[in-house]
């Protein structure tokens, strides 16, 4: 490549901008300092030289990378490529190795001042560097134009697709410059869309706080547990969200938000973090353990937001998570600290202001003040700030103490008021509180009166609206908030407009990433609307609304999630989990029989969200007193009686099944799903002759119906209860369900029966079994059903197990395990162990095999539970392999071998079964 010319001054204007960072570094400082300290100086000289010599500008170092800048997109590429070469070209110490450095290069406006670089391109090359990996370049969509057609020889941009860059609210293009000198192929980029996690797409721009964001970043890095607190409004829960987004690529688990604001129940906390999660439901074991399990093998970064209603409850949980999960890290916000031990507590401050004398000076410095024209700007497209109405904004800020949501909520009102203007209503309305030493509690008045303000220059109906929508948990949809809204005063087809002007005054969010627009309160705007619905005495009127919207909706959805719309009914009724939840605590509250037992029967539908919730709400419906007197009793009481069986309490799941038959004969009320509990808990206990008439009962009560949803369900139920004493039964009972469940698109029974019907034909007809079990796996990703998925797998591998093709058990034994450990399944890895160590054993890897095993063995609670999990052929082969292992270790290798696979972790246990079939294999 041809050389620049060094330049002597700064390029203005539209500049091309180069990050650079070096990936490893933290770890070689640690483990090589002073071949790093080597190392680093010539990596900043190549660096240096190779932006120099193509006309660049090094603006300044950032630790272990550069910050460049190009008059030209040209002269950047160029750079990039030749730094990239001669990193490649140089000899490096043995200590360290080839240092690897990732590069971004942007092309745009940027304002230069005092010799340094400001504006939004800066942070499209930082953010374009940070998800690309060592030794890779990645260029923007700016710079790829500019290049377009025009590029030096061999060089080369490849589209990578478009990303969700952090702090970026709209995805963007992505292209990797490529040449045959350089390396080609790289792992996925580690941009929030395909790094695991939930973290929302942020559609406003994050200013200011960059010193706060670095802070914490540094200290999620370093301790187990951060709560940031600060009252509220002041912007903990974005800077939150800033910082997962910042340290997401470090966590392999993922990034998860969980809003805890909905949670008015603390004991339902673990239910909501692993609903969160996608954690599996908890069979025979709390749901607080149930978590734990899941999260034990895990490096993820846990974000709990609004911990403060719930305090103790989420004290208790973290506790336990930060003692149990030493690779889970803990981000938390919350009025005030958890109070545990090796908890960083940072208070996030206001936003800086500008002092009363520099009111003529840089204004937009203060990160206040630059917020709020940020948000003007959305308000009112040509808002500037200027010498007239600076010093208005300057005042308004100071007097609003630099509180986020209170210059939120003052800036959306610039399309009507000027900047003086507020200034001149807030005067009129409250006085800033400034006491020394009851700064918090200055802050605290500081936001509720800005919220007052904002509340009184709303009209009546707009006010009537906002407190009423104050009942709703989480978000609901315009149809939800008519039901709600609508009264003698608000006539239905006028609330859409009032919740418009609600939202255009920043008081109500709209969610519009589905079809379907979704609306919501910010906490504590929501906290502030009850407390003005108390006060109107409207409250129990408004609560019975919206009880009576999602007791209809309960009713309406029932059936849908019954037929062949299961999926999309599936997918809504879990969007309004919490607001379900909260209907059926006013109906508790309210002793409402009628209303608990209506929302709750409808929902009791197997292999769905909304289902697994609603056996927790069931348990709760029917102790309303005289709940036994309602004809919906027997059904809802079946479906408490179906969770607690689930869970392993199989005492209390017959008391409630006994109890639902009993009202069910009393009320002389045919409920079919009576019969499930009393199978089920036969076959638990080996009493299948037990499990046989309780099935076939089911099966001839919904016969006739030919109701498909109950009656494949009834079908696979008999099957399981059929499987030992009568195979040929068995097979065109499942078969039957299958085709029953695949005629009527009922996915929840297809998934079940078709994994069924794959373990049954596996010994007989292992080719058709595979087509079986590749259906199920599709189905289950359709449904949700990661059980299903990971069964699937197994399946698989047993198959090959039982063709000896060894090869092929131990990869799919590793697939399978590497599949649940992510997911947290880590009660079923005993097939996973159980497998890779019979396959090991006959390749004649005799201690990794040896180790599994005694991994396999620590989730064996008893024989019974092994041999539902676990081929039968595997006890007729495992004996002759532990023979095998005990000549070729010693009883007593064998003997250290199987404990210390006992007491190995998951995580270690599924890294040493992924890299024994990584290695076999790659050697076969």
């Amino acid at each position: 490549m041809s050389g620049g010319v060094v330049v002597t001054e700064l390029p203005t204007g539209t500049v091309t901008f180069l990050f650079t960072d070096l990936e490893r570094s933290t770890r070689i400082w640690e483990d090589h300092p002073d071949a790093m300290r080597d190392a680093l100086a010539r990596h900043d000289r190549i660096l240096r030289d190779a932006v120099e010599q193509h006309g660049g500008y090094v603006v300044k170092t950032t630790g272990d990378g550069v910050h460049g800048a190009f008059a030209t997109a040209h002269d950047a590429l160029e750079s990039t490529f030749d730094a990239q070469r001669a990193l490649a070209d140089e000899r490096w110490p043995e200590a360290t190795g080839p240092l690897r450095v990732r590069m971004g290069v942007h092309t745009g406006e940027a304002e230069l001042r005092d010799g340094d670089y400001y504006g939004q391109a800066l942070n499209r090359a930082a953010r374009l560097m940070s998800v690309g990996h060592g030794g890779q370049v990645l260029v923007s969509e700016s710079v790829e134009t500019i290049t377009r057609g025009a590029l030096p020889d061999g060089l080369a941009l490849i589209e990578l697709g478009e990303h969700r860059l952090r702090d970026l609210s709209d995805p963007v293009r992505v292209f990797q410059l490529v040449h045959p000198d350089l390396q080609r192929d790289f792992p996925p980029l580690r941009a929030l869309d395909v790094l695991p996690g939930n973290l929302p797409r942020q559609l406003t721009t994050f200013v200011g706080r960059a010193d706060e964001v670095d802070r914490v970043a540094a200290a999620v890095r370093d301790r187990p547990l951060v709560t940031l607190t600060g009252v509220g409004g002041v912007g903990k829960t974005r800077l939150a969200l800033q910082v997962a987004a910042e340290v997401a690529p470090e966590f392999p688990g993922g990034a998860w938000l969980c809003e805890l604001a909905p949670v008015t129940d603390a004991s339902a906390l673990s239910d909501a973090v692993a609903a969160t999660l996608g954690a599996p439901r908890p069979v025979g074991r709390s749901p607080d353990e149930s978590l734990l399990e899941h999260l034990e093998p895990k490096r993820l970064l846990l974000v709990l937001d609004n911990c403060e209603h719930v305090l103790d409850a989420a004290a208790r949980l973290v506790d336990a998570v930060t003692h149990r999960c030493p690779q889970v890290a803990v981000l938390a916000t919350s009025r005030e600290g958890l109070a545990l031990a090796g908890e960083q507590i940072i208070a996030v401050p206001s936003l800086g202001v500008p002092a009363a004398e520099d009111e003529d000076a840089d204004l937009e410095r203060a990160d206040a003040v630059r917020l709020f024209v940020d948000r003007a700007r959305d308000a009112k497209q040509d808002f500037v700030l200027d010498a007239l109405n600076g010093p208005s904004v300057a005042q308004l800020c100071r007097r609003l103490d630099g509180i986020p949501l209170a210059i939120e909520l003052a800036a959306a009102r610039v399309s009507a008021l000027s900047p003086q203007a507020l200034v001149d209503r807030l005067d009129q309305r409250f006085k800033l509180l400034t006491r020394g030493s009851r700064a918090a509690l200055e802050r605290h008045q500081t936001l509720r009166s800005t919220i007052d303000w904002s509340y009184e220059l709303l009209d009546a109906s707009e006010r009537r609206a906002l407190n009423a929508l104050s009942v709703l948990a989480g978000s609901c949809d315009l149809a939800a908030a008519e039901a709600v809204l609508a009264d003698e005063q608000l006539e239905t087809g006028d609330v859409a407009d009032t919740v418009g002007q609600l939202v255009d005054k920043s008081l109500v969010v709209v969610d519009d990433d589905d079809a379907d627009p979704r609306y919501r309160l910010l906490e504590t705007i929501r906290q502030y609307a009850q407390d003005q619905l108390e006060a109107t005495g409207d409250t129990p009127a408004v609560r019975a609304r919206h009880a009576a919207c999602y007791v209809a909706r309960a009713e309406a959805a029932g059936p849908r999630l019954r037929s062949r719309e299961q999926v999309d009914a599936a997918a809504a009724t879990a969007r309004d989990t919490d607001n379900f939840r909260a209907a059926l605590d006013f109906a508790l509250e309210s002793r409402s029989v009628d209303l608990a037992l209506r929302l709750v029967a409808p929902l009791g539908v197997y292999g769905t969200a909304i289902g697994y919730a609603a056996m927790e709400w069931a348990a709760a419906a029917i102790t309303v007193p005289d709940a036994d007197r309602h004809p919906l009793f027997p059904k809802v009481a079946a479906w408490a009686a179906w969770g607690v069986t689930m869970r392993g309490d199989v005492e209390q799941g017959e008391r409630l099944s006994a109890t639902a038959r009993a009202c069910a004969e009393r009320l002389g009320t045919n409920e079919p799903s009576l019969c499930q509990v009393p199978a089920t808990l036969g076959f638990f206990r080996g009493d299948l002759a037990t499990a046989e008439r309780w099935s076939d009962e089911w099966v001839e009560l919904v016969r006739p119906d030919a109701d498909p949803y109950e009656l494949a369900h009834a079908l696979i139920m008999q099957a399981v209860a059929w499987q030992r004493s009568d195979p040929a039964k068995t097979r065109r009972t499942i078969e039957e369900a299958v085709q029953i469940a695949r005629d009527a698109g009922i996915m929840s029974a297809l998934s079940i029966g078709l994994s069924s019907l794959g373990s049954l034909v596996a010994q007989e007809e292992p080719d058709r079994a595979l087509e079986v079990l590749a259906e199920a796996e599709q189905v289950g990703i359709l449904v949700g059903d990661d059980q299903a998925v990971a069964n699937a797998i197994q399946m698989r591998g047993w198959i090959a197990g039982g063709r000896a093709d060894w090869h092929g058990a131990l990869e799919a034994a590793a697939h399978g395990a590497a599949f649940r450990l992510q997911r947290g399944d880590v009660s079923l890895l005993i097939t996973n162990y159980a497998l890779g160590a019979l396959a090991l054993a006959n390749l004649g890897h005799v201690e990794p095999a040896a180790t599994l095993r005694g991994a396999s063995e620590r989730l064996v609670a008893d024989r019974v539970d092994q041999e539902l999990w676990v081929r039968q052929w595997y006890f007729e082969l495992m004996p002759e392999a532990d023979r095998e292992l005990a000549r070729g270790l010693g009883d007593d290798r064998l003997g250290e071998l199987r404990r210390l696979g006992e007491a190995m972790p998951h995580v270690d246990a599924v890294a040493l079964l992924c890299g024994e079939a990584d290695r076999v294999l790659s050697e076969d």
